[in-house]
């Protein structure tokens, strides 16, 4: 939320909600028919585990996409007329960037180390620990489908493009702590009558006659 880069805002909403890895969201292409909005899905080529993969996106997610190519193609226009000056293009820096030309990738990010200092740089000034893309990325993902909504692994493992449900569990959720989740899981049973209130009824009865 505290970014100022509307970039990083997409990307970092997008490794949450598809668990991808870093290095497979950065190089998707913005013109590839890889990237349907009309279905709302992605296609990952040629992954960590050198096959293909597919994730949902969100109307969220693929509203934050037509937002970001909007703003991608404002700075296009706005870069094409700054007047070039010794081999470079003059003209006000953006958010402390050089004043480069935006190239083809969706994100924008051409390496993972030019995300990792960008992430840093905002949490800095948010005042916030730097976590890197893992964490509130695909291992989030994980944590958000089984512990927090409940979603069966085999699912999660599907979705997030996990080789093994036993990968997936082993290395990516954590237990919830406190009473909350057995008060979900069990508060809102009816409440069970006390053993002798059959006792107690007759008695009542009686006494009243």
């Amino acid at each position: 939320e505290a970014s100022d880069d509307p970039r990083l805002s997409a990307l970092m909403l997008f490794l949450f909600q598809t668990g991808a890895r870093i290095s497979d969201a950065i190089k998707l292409e913005d013109d590839s028919p890889d990237i349907d909005l009309v279905n709302r899905r992605v296609i990952f080529r040629d992954m960590k585990n050198g096959e293909d993969g597919e994730a949902d996106l969100t109307i969220e997610m693929v509203y934050d996409i037509q937002q970001l190519r909007e703003w991608k193609r404002e700075r296009l226009a706005a870069w094409e007329v700054r007047v070039p000056w010794k081999g470079r293009r003059s003209g006000a820096r953006h958010n402390g960037r050089a004043a480069k030309k935006p190239n083809g990738r969706l994100f924008g990010f051409m390496t993972r180390r030019s995300v990792y200092k960008d992430i840093k740089r905002i949490c800095e000034k948010a005042g916030l620990p730097y976590l890197g893309t893992h964490q509130p990325g695909r291992h989030s993902f994980a944590t958000e489908m089984i512990v927090m909504n409940g979603v069966d692994v085999a699912t999660t493992a599907a979705k997030g493009r996990w080789k093994t449900k036993k990968l997936l569990m082993e290395n990516y959720t954590h237990a919830k702590k406190g009473k909350g989740v057995i008060d979900k899981v069990f508060g809102k049973k009816k409440q069970r009558r006390p053993a002798n209130e059959g006792q107690q009824s007759k008695r009542r009865k009686a006494e009243g006659e």
